[in-house]
């Protein structure tokens, strides 16, 4: 059994084995390139197991830029765990996986990376466990859908991800003491761009003062917010009253859809609550590592963090 790094030599027998084995989307080397070699921060790290000239798991690093107030680290995200059909069950999730993320690790690290950071899916938490990795959870808040619901939201308006006020909506928000993906328009535009989302803001006369991306996710009846951007605290509330009166607008009188929901960092809980949001049955694992020594120890505290469901 080895432990590789891919070359573009390699795409090709990987690709097959995403469309074999993950039981997501059928990808071809166009797509392929698309959401991981053009990446704006440079071509992902592709990592896998193979054994007699079979690849048995797969594990990608994507590089993105991590925002730490005013400065900028390298960081990376794992993507795409995926295993064999062959070679499928606990103690092989436990084989395969956690030597990858290991060797993702050490490999990420001699690349120059600063902090390793994942949502993954909260069936993964038990695998955490066995991996040198910092731990915590985001909640999920929901609002549901009501036909009763009758706040104006006017100033709501659906924008695209090259409206030229985002950059300034960026601009104040990257000096605060916020840890984030980078969400500048080239980021957030790329970020968004492999699934449907939508992006809408919110204005004060023409001025935006936030924004928002919104997904359907129909296998769950709902409406995953996503991407929020707000930067004067004093606002959230009217914020987040508008967007979530704009999604009710859009999606009441839908029976196929129940619910908008918006995984809840920190620093927007008190003006979620407020705009009527309650704790759904779900809880986002976060898991992040700093590589860096350098990097500060406050990287290691979840309440410094703001992260929406698409990170």
């Amino acid at each position: 059994m080895a432990l590789k790094e891919a070359t573009e030599k390699d795409y090709e027998a990987l690709i097959g084995f995403w469309n074999e084995n993950s039981g997501w989307d059928i990808i071809s080397r166009e797509i392929w390139d698309k959401r991981f070699i053009q990446a704006p921060h440079g071509s992902s790290v592709v990592l896998f197991v193979e054994q007699s000239n079979k690849i048995l798991a797969m594990l990608i690093f994507i590089r993105c830029k991590i925002s730490m107030g005013s400065k900028l680290v390298d960081g990376c995200r794992p993507f795409a765990s995926i295993l064999s059909q062959s070679v499928r069950g606990r103690m092989s999730v436990i084989k395969y996986m956690v030597q990858l993320i290991n060797f993702g690790f050490k490999t990420m690290q001699k690349k120059g990376t600063d902090i390793v950071l994942m949502l993954p899916d909260p069936r993964w938490k038990p695998l955490l466990k066995f991996i040198d990795i910092n731990v915590g959870e985001f909640p999920l808040y929901k609002k549901d859908f009501s036909i009763d619901f009758d706040v104006s939201c006017n100033s709501v308006k659906v924008i695209d991800f090259d409206f030229n006020q985002i950059s300034e909506l960026w601009n104040v928000i990257k000096r605060k003491n916020i840890y984030m993906v980078l969400r500048d328009p080239e980021n957030l535009k790329w970020k968004n761009s492999h699934r449907d989302y939508k992006i809408i803001g919110v204005f004060k006369k023409e001025k935006l003062i936030g924004i928002a991306t919104y997904l359907e996710k129909i296998e769950n009846k709902q409406v995953q917010i996503c991407d929020v951007l707000i930067p004067n605290d004093t606002e959230q509330e009217f914020v987040f009253n508008e967007i979530s009166c704009f999604i009710n607008r859009e999606y009441r009188n839908r029976t196929d859809y129940k619910k908008q929901v918006i995984l809840a960092p920190k620093l927007f809980l008190k003006s979620l609550t407020k705009s009527g949001f309650v704790l759904d049955d779900y809880q986002f694992v976060f898991a992040f590592k700093r590589l860096n020594k350098e990097i500060s120890k406050k990287a290691l505290s979840i309440s410094n963090w703001y992260l929406s469901a698409n990170d």
